[in-house]
């Protein structure tokens, strides 16, 4: 949970403003802590209001769920990295603060089963920086994991 802009005042450097307005960008590894830190911001918010005696308003502006990855999709695709690419081409699952729309995708549909691919195609010098680049080599990679992952999918459900 971040600050990420704070506005108050205007141009004129001797006049104290009346009111100011804030961003906070918040992310977390999971939506149950997501739902824990947004109750703090909202006490938080709620204490600091009484004891200033001012009026402070929190507003939702975009809201990301975290992915919600199911062990049988994550065994399936990790069956298909090691039968495309072999059992070192397999790294240990992560966890991150990303967020994405498809991540409402099982919170919505709970009957879906999802999981994340990741191909290590040394992304630099960041995830939706300007300059991002990538090796393009991988994807063709990505390409033959996710095709073996369908191919598993629909033997397993016939």
């Amino acid at each position: 949970m971040k600050v990420t802009s704070f506005h108050a005042g205007g141009s004129s450097t001797n006049i104290i403003p009346g009111k100011a307005t804030f961003t906070i960008d918040m992310r977390a590894q999971s939506n149950e802590l997501m739902e824990e830190m947004t109750k703090r911001l909202e006490n938080t918010a709620s204490l600091l209001s009484e004891y200033h005696n001012i009026s402070i308003k929190l507003t939702l502006d975009a809201a990301m769920k975290a992915a919600v990855v199911s062990d049988e999709a994550r065994s399936i695709i990790e069956g298909a990295i090691r039968e495309s690419l072999g059992e070192k081409a397999l790294k240990p699952m992560i966890t991150t603060t990303g967020g994405d729309d498809f991540h409402y995708y099982t919170i919505k549909r709970p009957e879906l089963k999802a999981s994340m691919l990741a191909i290590g195609c040394n992304l630099q010098p960041g995830l939706h920086h300007p300059n991002m680049r990538f090796n393009l080599e991988m994807i063709p990679v990505a390409v033959k994991i996710l095709l073996k992952t369908i191919e598993k999918t629909l033997t397993k459900n016939g």
